[in-house]
């Protein structure tokens, strides 16, 4: 729930800390984020191979880590204001080149507000693999064909937006169950190498990336390098919470426990698993693939149901999660002046309920026009990415009192990498086989608009002849 000093449109001018929220109820709100190696992993794998899909989702994870401390440090200088990436960035730019704001705060919304479609797509994917094998309806609509996928991962934004609308504690009984349940699977991971008779990571560690030459290869890496690293840092949605803890020491609590766990499970889950499929398998039907894992894990098919019914209910919390994120990201940009003031408006559970109706209407066109959950990813990767390079440099700019130098460096290193990624990713992107131009333009489409936008609002109307 949000507080603060209302103004007579509705918006919320300040937000204080101490509303009420445990760092382990966030800790379980935020366990989709893990959970999303056992969604997105499998598409890595078949498309570069087994050392560098498991390298690239751990160094990706530790990257997080440490840009997660670094936000720690931002949201405690800002006074524990919500907002996360985008209002740092904002806070930091607004004074030095004011268009840059916007572009933050935009880019940081439309991650967030793609990933409930990403993990709804997907979602429906594993339901239809698992229980509805070569079932399928077909329905023309505006030149698009809707089929059982698409309903199924509408119905789902759907349930859980307006859920969403009383509030992140509506379903947080849900999401504590769930976020407990995923240790299943990561337990049955953990004993794969025990108990799985032709497990054998050797025999595919050497699987090639492709017959590419070496600059296409690397080029190749680092466009999923981008896509890993904007599933990985989104463990930082912790942060975007800050006005909402009972204390700053949960805040750290939570943010510290869920990027460690993280890192164990972008570790620990790719190497089980890539040595019990090979890699070609997940190519050509990544969750047919997991389905098919874990049916080899557990012997039997009640045991199988169970475990793809708990990935499902995580998809399901990271699907919660990035609703509730998205729509306190364009609550911030309503409050700065970015989008329509209108967006800012609370209802009467204190939460952003146009701003999370806003973000369905977004989502529904996207699950509605969009067939690969990667190519929705990337329209996202833009926006966040471009939030996180500048929220890196905020940090350099205004590096918060009695900061020791080395975090500056981490800042400055991280800042150069994430834009090697960015611009190397971008310009390759083709190359991951889920999307090209079309997604990617997208993406800078929105930043533009949003731009456009806040430049109109600060130019001086021009006043009629009398």
């Amino acid at each position: 729930m949000l507080t603060g000093s209302h103004s007579s449109d509705g918006t919320v001018s300040v937000v204080k800390p101490g509303n009420g929220l445990r760092w382990y109820q966030m800790f379980f709100l935020a366990m989709g984020i893990p959970g999303t190696v056992f969604t997105l992993f499998g598409y890595t794998l078949g498309k570069v191979g087994t050392v560098p899909a498991v390298a690239l989702w751990t160094v990706a994870g530790i990257f997080a880590l440490v840009q997660n401390l670094l936000w720690l440090r931002l949201a405690k200088a800002l006074g524990f204001q919500n907002g996360g990436l985008a209002l740092f960035a904002a806070e930091a730019w607004k004074g030095r080149v004011p268009l840059v704001a916007p572009a933050a705060s935009m880019g940081y919304w439309l991650a967030w507000v793609v990933t409930p479609a990403v993990m709804a797509q997907i979602a429906a994917a594993f339901i239809i693999e698992r229980w509805f094998p070569g079932f399928d309806i077909a329905l023309g609509f505006a030149g698009f064909q809707l089929h059982l996928a698409n309903f199924l991962a509408i119905g789902i934004v759907v349930i859980f937006a307006l859920a969403n609308l009383r509030g992140v504690e509506a379903l947080s009984g849900f999401a504590y169950l769930s976020g407990i349940s995923l240790l299943v699977p990561i337990g049955l991971c953990l004993a794969a190498p025990f108990v799985v008779p032709d497990w054998s990571f050797s025999a595919r560690l050497m699987q090639p990336l492709a017959v590419l030459d070496l600059e296409t290869q690397v080029q190749a890496l680092l466009a999923w390098m981008l896509m890993v690293c904007a599933s990985a840092y989104a463990s930082e949605m912790v942060i975007t919470f800050a006005g909402e803890y009972r204390s700053p020491r949960d805040m750290k609590t939570a943010t510290i426990a869920i990027s460690l766990f993280s890192i164990v499970v972008f570790s620990v889950v790719p190497l089980s698993m890539a040595g019990m499929i090979d890699s070609t398998a997940f190519a050509s039907n990544p969750a047919g693939a997991f389905v098919h894992l874990f049916v080899e894990l557990t012997s039997f098919g009640y045991a199988a149901d169970a475990v793809v019914i708990i990935l499902v209910a995580n998809m399901l919390v990271a699907t919660n999660g990035a609703i509730a994120d998205s729509a306190r990201g364009l609550w911030s940009n309503a409050k700065e002046g970015f989008v329509p003031k209108p967006l800012g408006r609370l209802n009467r559970h204190g939460v952003p309920g146009r701003a999370i109706l806003f973000g369905l209407l977004l989502e529904v066109v996207l699950l509605a026009t969009e067939t690969s959950p990667v190519g929705m990813v990337a329209t996202g990767t833009i926006g966040y990415m471009t939030a996180t390079v500048l929220s890196l440099s905020a940090f350099l700019i205004r590096t918060p009192t009695g900061t020791a130098p080395s975090w500056r460096l981490a800042a400055a290193s991280l800042l150069v990498v994430n834009l090697v990624i960015f611009f190397v990713g971008v310009y390759a992107f083709s190359l991951t086989g889920y999307g090209g131009p079309r997604e990617i333009v997208i993406g800078f489409l929105i930043l533009l608009a949003s731009v456009v936008f806040f430049a109109c609002r600060r130019t001086p109307a021009i006043k009629s002849r009398p």
